[in-house]
Formats: structure tokens, C-alpha cells, sequence
């Protein structure tokens, strides 16, 4: 797989293939393509050259829906991206209710259940410029889960936790990845020689500038593939 900016080249020559339930995690310093490579599975950036397959579909191909595409998979962004205009409980139940056409009361209790699980219950009803830099992620990590995803795409998911917060965080994580057909997320730069002992194995991106940093990546049974790619030596 291959994607520039202009003259700059992010990504070149990326082969990587993931089974079901495989933990995944990208090694390499600032800058060198983890957030991009993530956001070219999420169909938010088109990709220059390559194909990327998700459980045996080709989801780079002409004519894919993009936004169905995206109904089955998760994403937590490093900046968190909550809507500011919108409470924790409504942020978290926008997608269930208006992609996967859930009740309102049923999305409210699963989003409850969830919110009570990363420790924010009692947060439900505060916007986002009221809480903490950490309660921001777990709302994002809770907003992810809460559609049900089958591919989870987590950008240094623990950055903003507090130490005690990571091991649960994690092992919520980890129950999510024992459900059949979905993906296990890993953690980030904070626990970097914890997810590197349990990744299986550690991917390094480019560490042009020596600084060590680290983003999970997490596939149902998918693909990124470098073949037929142009202009790539």
C-alpha cells in the first residue's frame, strides 16, 4: 500500500496481514505514518496505490460505500474528536441510534452499561469541556465500543489514563476481543514495553528520528496489501 501528501510519501510499500482476534501494534516515532495508516483503513484517507480487504472484501475498490464500510469498524483519534455541543451520553448513543437504527432506550442502556464499565456513570449528562483529558478518552474508547464493531482501530488509546486506569481499560479491551468476529485493540505509548511483550508481533514503523512511540492496530481477519502498487521500489 502506498499514500502521499503531495511530494511527501507517508506510507510506501506497507504489507501487513491480521487474523481474526490478532493483536497488532505499530512502533516508530512522530510522524512516521501510524495515525495515517489507521485513518486509511477507516476510509478517511484514500489511498494512493494498493488495496486494503476487510474478512475477504476489498473495501478500497471503486464504488464502495465508505460510510457502510464504516458501520463495522472502530475508531479512537488521539485528539479524542467528541462533539462539544453534545452531553457524554448523547456523544456515545448518536451512532447506535442513527447507523445501527437502535432504540432510543436501548441505546442509552447499553451506553450506561459501558459508561459505568470505564468509570463514568456518574459523567453521563457533563459535556466534554468539563472533563478531564483522561475521562475525554474513555468517553471516545466507550463511543467506539458502543457500535459493536468488528474491526477496532485504536490511536495511542491510553495516552491521557492515569496508571490505574490502564490495567482497566485494557482488560475491558480484552473482553471485547474475545467476542466472535471482532477485533482486540491493544495499548499505547504509555505501556509500550507491555504491549510489545504481547503483541504478536510488534510491527516498527520508520523511527527516523530515534524517538519510540506506539499505536495499536487491531484487524478482524484483514489485509493492507501492497500489490499493484506504482511507483514503489
Amino acid at each position: 500500500m502506498r499514500k502521499a501528501f503531495g511530494k511527501l510519501e507517508v506510507l510506501r510499500g506497507i504489507d501487513l496481514e491480521v487474523a481474526e482476534h490478532e493483536v497488532i501494534c505499530l512502533i516508530g516515532a512522530s510522524g512516521s505514518g501510524k495515525s495515517t495508516l489507521l485513518r486509511c483503513i477507516d476510509l478517511l484517507e484514500s489511498i494512493d496505490a494498493g488495496r486494503i480487504t476487510v474478512a475477504g472484501s476489498e473495501i478500497t475498490g471503486r464504488g464502495v460505500n465508505a460510510n457502510q464500510v464504516r458501520r463495522d469498524i472502530g475508531i479512537v483519534f488521539q485528539s479524542f474528536n467528541l462533539f462539544p455541543h453534545m452531553s457524554v451520553l448523547r456523544n456515545v448513543t448518536l451512532a447506535p441510534r442513527k447507523v445501527l437504527g437502535l432504540s432510543r432506550q436501548q441505546a442509552e442502556a447499553e451506553a450506561t452499561e459501558l459508561l459505568d464499565r470505564f468509570g463514568l456513570a456518574d459523567k453521563r449528562d457533563e459535556y466534554p469541556d468539563r472533563l478531564s483529558g483522561g475521562q475525554q478518552q474513555r468517553v471516545a474508547i466507550v463511543r467506539a465500543l458502543a457500535t459493536r464493531p468488528q474491526l477496532l482501530l485504536l490511536d495511542e488509546v491510553t495516552s491521557a489514563l492515569d496508571p490505574e486506569l490502564v490495567a482497566e481499560v485494557l482488560n475491558v479491551i480484552r473482553l471485547f476481543s474475545g467476542r466472535r468476529g471482532a477485533a482486540r485493540a491493544g495499548p499505547a505509548r504509555a505501556d509500550l514495553h507491555r504491549a510489545a511483550a504481547r503483541a504478536h508481533p510488534p510491527v516498527p514503523a520508520a523511527d527516523h528520528r530515534g524517538r519510540p512511540a506506539l499505536t495499536a492496530v487491531d484487524s478482524g481477519a484483514g489485509a493492507v496489501s501492497s500489490a499493484g502498487r506504482a511507483g514503489d521500489s
